[in-house]
């Protein structure tokens, strides 16, 4: 049975209100997943033969690239075969999340957890560890180098087009900003002029750290924007700040207006959880049981890493423990957080599955785990500590509707995202790694004229300059070769030549998309194509940061 916070929460006339919101989005994804079954089970093999064509021509480029590795094979009947039943698990998914909403007590618990009380410094420390993480992430070289990469890079996040029409992107402002935005964050951490310097930071963290996501790849920590903003419209620097308003604190050191933004945030940790699980089920819940869809995303990461870790998750029983372990961590996060024990249980799950993801597949995605401190009683804690005991306060109904309009804005958005798999900036799902297990593996290679291969996740230049993520995303470009124009690889290879000492000026050099088994066993290249050969130019100037231009 569920339990709420004892002495914490006391009836208000809005709760029951939020219960029926909650209800009415259950019933909703009821008529969806039922709506979707039907439609699915009349014509969803002709639905999926008319969005793919006949020769593949209408699928994604990824499962396009999927296919190219086995052409004979991967055809309609091979696609056929994955995407009916993960249709059906979609749709079948989506209603029984349904029910859970609109007919469970967790939507009663759920609206009780907004009249949770907050001790003043919960609220305090989440705010200097969300703005400290956002001046953190903020690295001016990093946004210079991108905002001076060749146009012919630029693919446009959804609806960031109109953006590079006002504005093209140049270092010369975006640097600057950046500094602003770091100065800015520190200042809203440690409570100088909140009111200005946090909005100053939400609004430059929007955009300036929105620029390298313009070549390619959306990196996933726009988190820190939306919890910056609701940090900016909370009492958040009440206390622990510069500007703390002590004298409004007297005797009063925990209400509900503390514990409604980080309810927010928490439902916001619990979505960004929840939807990768939903997708790893709907997509191929039997290979993450077994699994096998964990070895081959393990597989990839390594290859990509060039290192196999000592301890090896990918074989057997620990495979299937760990990739079953997995789907019940993600999906059930959110259904945990309306009771204490259960939270307290997730919340360290939640530790260790991000420390396993950083020493197992080397993605650290610190920027999430440090939020974390969000469900951490900080101020019950620190009591704790002094041996003081604190009687809960009558509970205040929060007055801050600000708060609340934002908080549901945000999690109207991430449902919207979750349930389409949109990925832009800064909204977007948090990654799924719920593709199609594959122990075959396109790769995108540099070869110059005297037959040395570049492989640019293994160049320790381009690794110092952009990192493996966004990497990913550049060479995401050289793959688009094949059906874009040359113009994109010539500008990768602008890019890639002041960091890698091998593209020497003059050089011819072959583009290759070369397929490759990764299990560890047995790594070893299956074949090359030759994409198109590119001249790096004469201008070459490794001495400088100005990118050099091709022929």
């Amino acid at each position: 049975m569920l339990q709420a916070d004892p002495g914490n929460l006391i009836p208000p006339a809005g709760r029951h209100a939020a219960e029926r919101v909650i209800r009415g989005l259950g019933w909703a994804l009821v008529a969806l997943g039922g709506v979707g079954l039907a439609v699915w089970w009349a014509g969803g093999e002709w639905l999926v033969r008319a969005w793919l064509r006949p020769d593949l021509s209408g699928a994604p480029s990824l499962m396009r690239l999927h296919a190219s590795l086995d052409p004979e094979a991967r055809n309609m009947d091979y696609f056929l075969a994955i995407t009916l039943p993960a249709g059906t698990r979609l749709f079948a998914l989506t209603g029984l999340s349904g029910i859970v909403l609109a007919r469970s007590r967790w939507s009663a618990a759920l609206a009780r957890l907004f009249e949770r009380q907050a001790d003043a410094r919960d609220l305090a420390l989440f705010r200097v560890v969300v703005f400290l993480s956002l001046a953190m992430y903020t690295q001016p070289s990093e946004i210079g180098r991108f905002a001076d990469l060749p146009p012919d890079l630029l693919v446009a996040p959804v609806g960031w087009g109109w953006l590079l029409s006002i504005a093209p992107l140049s270092s010369v402002w975006a640097v600057p900003l950046a500094w602003i935005l770091i100065g800015a964050s520190v200042a809203a951490a440690v409570g100088f002029r909140p009111n200005i310097t946090s909005w100053v930071a939400v609004g430059l963290g929007v955009l300036v750290l929105g620029i390298p996501q313009f070549y390619g790849k959306i990196n996933h920590f726009h988190h820190l924007v939306w919890f910056a903003a609701i940090l900016a419209v909370s009492p958040a620097w009440d206390v622990w700040s510069l500007s703390g308003g002590r004298s409004r604190m007297a005797g009063v050191s925990r209400r509900v207006d503390y514990g409604r933004p980080l309810i927010w945030v928490w439902l916001l940790i619990g979505l960004m959880y929840f939807f990768p699980g939903f997708w790893k089920i709907a997509v191929d819940a039997p290979a993450w049981i077994d699994g096998s869809a964990l070895a081959t995303m393990l597989h990839a990461q390594w290859f990509r890493m060039d290192a196999v870790p000592a301890v090896r998750v990918d074989l057997g029983a620990l495979s299937m423990l760990a990739g079953t372990a997995v789907l019940v961590f993600e999906v059930g996060f959110i259904f945990a957080l309306v009771n204490p024990r259960s939270r307290a249980v997730f919340v360290f799950g939640a530790a260790l599955f991000h420390l396993g993801v950083f020493l197992l597949a080397g993605i650290n995605f610190w920027s999430l785990a440090v939020c974390l401190v969000a469900l951490v009683p900080v101020g019950r804690l620190l009591e704790g500590l002094r041996g003081v005991r604190r009687d809960p306060l009558p509970s205040i109904p929060s007055s801050n509707r600000v708060v609340d309009r934002l908080g549901a804005a945000l999690v109207a958005l991430m449902l919207i995202v979750g349930l389409t798999g949109l990925d832009t900036w800064p909204v977007a799902v948090y990654p799924t790694f719920a593709g199609i297990p594959d122990d075959l593996y396109a790769t995108l290679m540099l070869e110059t004229s005297d037959s040395q291969r570049i492989d640019p996740y293994r160049s320790e230049g381009l690794r110092s300059a952009f990192g493996q993520s966004r990497i990913m995303g550049l060479t995401w470009q050289l793959g688009r070769v094949g059906e874009d124009s040359p113009g994109r690889a010539r500008a990768v290879l602008k890019a890639f030549a002041p960091y890698e000492n091998r593209l020497v000026p003059g050089d011819s050099v072959d583009v290759l998309m070369v397929h490759m088994d990764i299990r560890p066993e047995s790594r070893r290249e299956i074949r090359s194509i030759r994409l198109g050969r590119f001249r790096v130019g004469e201008s070459a100037d490794r001495a400088s940061s100005a990118t050099p231009g091709l022929e």
